[in-house]
């Protein structure tokens, strides 16, 4: 894991493409949405599924995962139908073994940083679809 803390290091991460970027509200302990996409759901064409970024603090230390989203077949199509798809269809698509920037902050204590971390294996299969490598 590599934190980026210099505005110059941390804009580079963000804006050249060279990452997908997640955010993480340190105070709500909750993220952006993102799409994970495993080896074994690529062999079957399936789609990437949906996650979020979630976390907790234990013996001080913050562990990162992304937490896959269940999906509802509904009968009507609503306005917060298409407002969820077009959100979704944002949401970077996480790969095994891929560098992420995630983007931490906190409004109360006034931390911004952004980690560099690895994916380490992506399984969409379970309810965690990864857990992010914070060494």
């Amino acid at each position: 894991m590599k934190v980026l803390v210099d505005k110059r290091e941390i804009a580079m991460a963000l804006n050249f493409g060279e990452y997908p970027v997640l955010k993480f509200d340190m105070d709500k302990q909750k993220g952006s949405k993102a799409k994970a996409h495993s080896h074994y759901s690529a062999q079957n064409n399936y789609l990437p599924y949906r996650c979020t970024l979630k976390g907790y603090i234990e013996d001080g230390k913050q562990h990162l995962y992304l937490a896959t989203e269940c999906s509802v077949l509904a009968n009507g199509f609503t306005i917060g139908d298409l407002e969820e798809m077009a959100e979704w269809a944002n949401a970077p698509l996480i790969e095994t073994n891929q560098d992420v920037a995630i983007a931490m902050f906190s409004k109360e204590c006034g931390v911004k940083q952004v980690w560099i971390v690895n994916a380490g294996l992506v399984n969409a299969n379970y309810s965690t679809a990864c857990r992010f490598e914070c060494k």
